[in-house]
């Protein structure tokens, strides 16, 4: 889309990423691109797609050659995705965007006093658990940075009814195997009341071990481990039985049990980036990615440069980029319409990294220059 800077516009229609507009008259534009999920060619919805030239086309002979890069908004407007009372009784909301430094108050004193939150890792999603359901309705009022951002109301019906299990789950990958040098955490579906220690039984190699106690993860009420010297070429066995849990509304677990071992140390490596930046004083984010580049694994903020060290993980395939942190906060960020802000440049290595077993490898990393828009 060309924009004169009178309110003159030219558009054209094209998915192959290449266009060309002739017959304009020469002139100052502006240009956008825009990717849409309804066709009005207008750019309307959060899901949709924008691009855009900061500078000024001065258009006095034919123009070539320009690019820019595609990118997603965070939307100007939180708005809630989801909100519901799910069939545990358990509030759930998630949003179109994360809230800085997330807080939730409940507007009933009585309700605010007795509850209990977890935020996702994005804070865009928040589960709260309220031990007395005695209400038809309920106010929640979304806050960040402690000012009231959005207030949603749930309602249920009186004699809606409940039910809850106690479920656990464990860090434990593949075939039920401990990464080494790692305690066994356990995580319960449900904020944990109480934990009743003589209920637990461990057996190593069909030896009960003794007494076994559970640490209590600080700041978490659902996640719990096991500091124990576990041995590799052990088989393990961890018993909950009937009532080792009780949550905060008062019911306890079933039996549940887990069956593991700690895997091979040949599964581990060591990756060792020594990283070399081409300024000294900026901010740049060394990531390690899955082999798909998919998931991010690691990331490490560098302003000059030096070794970054993976230790003891798993040998198989990495890839790694680079996030140029402009703005120094950590993350990478993405672009503006409204400021003029592009998203922050990335830069990927071309090839994958391979951890070999029980080798420590050193790669050389060398950053180019942030290229200029």
């Amino acid at each position: 889309m060309f924009r004169k800077k009178k309110p003159a516009i030219y558009t054209t229609t094209d998915t192959s990423g290449n266009f060309r507009l002739g017959n304009l008259h020469p002139g100052d534009y502006t240009i956008y691109a825009l990717k849409e999920t309804t066709v009005n060619k207008i750019y309307d919805s959060e899901d949709e797609l924008i691009a855009f030239i900061k500078n000024i086309v001065h258009l006095n002979k034919d123009t070539a050659n320009i690019h820019f890069n595609l990118f997603k908004e965070i939307p100007a407007k939180l708005r809630p995705i989801d909100r519901r009372i799910d069939d545990d009784g358990k509030l759930f909301f998630t949003f179109n965007k994360s809230i800085p430094n997330i807080g939730v108050k409940i507007l009933d004193p009585t309700l605010d006093a007795i509850k209990q939150v977890h935020f996702s890792k994005t804070a865009d999603t928040a589960q709260i658990y309220l031990t007395s359901m005695a209400f038809d309705s309920v106010k929640v009022s979304f806050l960040s940075n402690g000012k009231p951002l959005d207030t949603l109301t749930l309602r249920r019906r009186k004699n809606d009814t409940y039910k809850r299990t106690i479920q656990l789950t464990y860090n434990t990958g593949f075939e039920g195997s401990l990464k080494p040098g790692n305690n066994l955490i356990i995580t319960a579906n449900y904020p944990i009341a109480s934990v009743d220690q003589t209920r637990i039984i461990l057996i190593e190699d069909s030896v009960d071990v003794g007494d076994v106690k559970l640490i209590k993860t600080p700041d978490n009420d659902r996640q719990f481990s096991v500091a124990y010297p576990f041995k590799d070429g052990k088989f393990y066995s961890i018993n909950f039985n009937i009532g080792t849990f009780t949550d905060i509304y008062g019911d306890r677990n079933p039996l549940a049990s887990k069956k593991f071992q700690l895997d091979k140390p040949e599964n581990y490596g060591e990756l060792n980036l020594n990283v070399t930046l081409p300024d000294t004083g900026r901010n740049y984010l060394v990531q390690l990615l899955s082999a798909d580049g998919s998931t991010e694994l690691r990331s490490t903020a560098l302003t000059k440069s030096g070794m970054v060290s993976y230790k003891n993980i798993p040998t198989v395939k990495y890839r790694v980029r680079v996030v140029y942190d402009t703005n120094k906060n950590g993350k990478w960020d993405t672009g503006s319409l409204k400021t003029k802000t592009y998203p922050e440049n990335i830069w990927y290595y071309s090839k994958p990294f391979t951890v070999r077993p029980n080798f420590d490898d050193t790669e050389p990393l060398v950053v180019p220059r942030e290229p200029t828009p």
